[in-house]
């Protein structure tokens, strides 16, 4: 072995110490972050507004040694020799930077400032660690390091609620929650679902059909959680990839089908008397949802009428980033509002009241942004690798509605998408290409075997010459060619 290879194999070893090292910061920090060993024993799975007061004006000596530990390690890891180059690739990086850089400033109209400077050193830490993950990890890399952490979690809730014996799944009322509230656990189960699932579908390994074990798994207790709004993003996130992937008569049938469908399930129901909110309201109390009439989203519509009015004060610019929620508020809105409310429940509302206005244009313009480049990959280039941030953005879309999580990248689920994102954002696709080029769509049942019995009278398959011209047009420029030697059999020389 010449010393130029060993060169690279160290170089290749190096890279991967550091890909591994960066998944395990990924793991124990948010473990530390986000969960409590005890939280299924807590009534109703919710904190009184005293002590959320108390958590926000003290905050958590270990959660903020946490996050500061993975922000320095994300710095570190940018420094270091990595597989890929960060760059601005086109509208959707700069966008990106504008928006943080528009958040950044927002210390200076602040209507707290030090809370503001406090919740931005987070997002600076957070964002360090986003771009170690875009230097460090391809997209496939990811979505195991999602599967395989998310897939941990919901272990690690399990055995805590066995431990505390509240693990009673038989229950009606049961609602699994492990070591986070079962909003927070549902959207574990979600992302570690579609990472197994996306995982499954580019895997080229025997092992394969373990990963969609593993997203059976994940959705039968996202299914426990009986978190609606996590459940809503899980189907919509899939359904809107299959929906822009699949063939035109299966398209056009959803299209029409599914609405008329509805319309006729309704005018059934009205013509028989069915009174349909109020069952759908009853079933939704019968599985242990019964906080709320459904007609007001868990009491979300009221709490979201106040804070509309509260932004009315400051609409162009809001509040300063996360500057609203100081305990103060906390409790004057939860006494108002009769429950406790440590957010605004909903992505779109949360950022007006941080960054008014301008913010929400900016914030919306990048997941739209995002949202086409991805399914740009999808349709045109067929790279099934792209339908699992697609797929995180379609989820985020829903979730977002109603919860706040994705308002900021210091939560897993929240995190993940926001790499996932920067990795389109801030990479070359030519550099993608080069690590995930065998992840094309593949056929529905999931065949690892090239094309071989469609040959034609040269004995080659008929699609290796159109894999040759766009493995040619790809920036590694990779020189391929196709022998005929072999009637029974095709090869590739580079």
């Amino acid at each position: 072995m010449t010393q130029h290879s060993l060169t690279i194999l160290r170089n290749k070893f190096t890279q991967r110490s550091f890909a591994w090292l960066l998944i395990l910061g990924i793991g124990v920090s948010f473990s530390v972050c986000e969960h409590t060993w005890n939280y299924s024993t807590l009534k109703s799975f919710q904190l009184e507004s005293n002590e959320v007061e108390d958590q926000l004006a003290e905050g958590s000596i270990v959660r903020r040694l946490a996050i500061a530990g993975f922000g320095m390690l994300g710095i570190v890891l940018v420094l270091m020799p990595g597989k890929y180059q960060i760059t601005l690739d086109g509208p959707l990086g700069i966008l990106v930077v504008a928006f943080y850089v528009y958040a950044l400033m927002s210390v200076l109209w602040a209507d707290q400032p030090e809370r503001s400077v406090r919740r931005l050193a987070v997002i600076v830490l957070m964002l360090a660690g986003i771009m170690a993950v875009v230097r460090h990890l391809s997209m496939r890399d990811l979505i195991m390091a999602t599967a395989l952490i998310g897939s941990s979690f919901i272990v690690i809730g399990i055995i805590a609620e066995i431990a505390h014996k509240t693990f009673t799944p038989w229950d009606l009322s049961y609602r699994f929650a492990g070591t986070a509230h079962p909003n927070t656990q549902g959207a574990y189960c979600a992302f570690c679902a579609i990472a197994s699932y996306y995982a499954w579908r580019t895997s080229r390994t025997k092992i394969s059909v373990a990963w969609l074990a593993v997203a059976v798994f994940a959705t039968v207790f996202l299914v426990l959680t009986k978190s609606r709004s996590n459940a809503m993003g899980f189907l919509f996130g899939l359904g809107a990839c299959w929906y822009i992937t699949t063939d035109t008569p299966k398209r056009l049938l959803m299209t029409f089908g599914l609405p008329m469908a509805v319309a006729g399930g309704l005018l059934f129901a009205s013509f028989v008397g069915v009174g349909l909110i109020d069952k759908i309201d009853e079933a939704a109390s019968g599985v242990g949802r019964g906080e709320s009439s459904i007609t007001t989203l868990s009491g979300r519509l009221p709490l979201w009428e106040n804070l509309v009015r509260r932004s009315t004060l400051r609409p162009c610019i809001g509040y300063g980033w996360d500057s609203f929620w100081t305990p103060e508020r906390v409790v004057k809105v939860s006494a108002e509002e009769g429950w406790t409310v440590p957010s605004a429940h909903s992505v779109p509302i949360d950022v007006l009241l941080s960054l008014g206005l301008f913010g929400l244009f900016m914030f919306s313009a990048v997941i739209v942004l995002a949202t086409w480049r991805c399914a740009k990959e999808l349709v045109r280039d067929k790279k099934v690798i792209y339908g699992f941030p697609f797929t995180l953005i379609m989820f985020g879309f829903i979730s977002g509605i109603f919860e706040s999580g994705f308002a900021q990248p210091s939560s897993f689920d929240s995190f993940t998408a926001a790499c996932s994102i920067a990795m389109v954002a801030f990479r070359r696709r030519e550099e993608e290409e080069k690590e995930d080029d065998e992840s094309e769509l593949t056929s529905a049942d999931h065949d690892d075997e090239p094309v071989q019995t469609q040959r034609k009278s040269t004995g080659v398959p008929w699609d290796v010459k159109e894999w040759k011209q766009d493995e040619y047009h790809s920036a590694n420029k990779r020189k391929l060619t196709w022998t005929e030697d072999d009637d029974d059999d095709w090869g590739l020389k580079s």
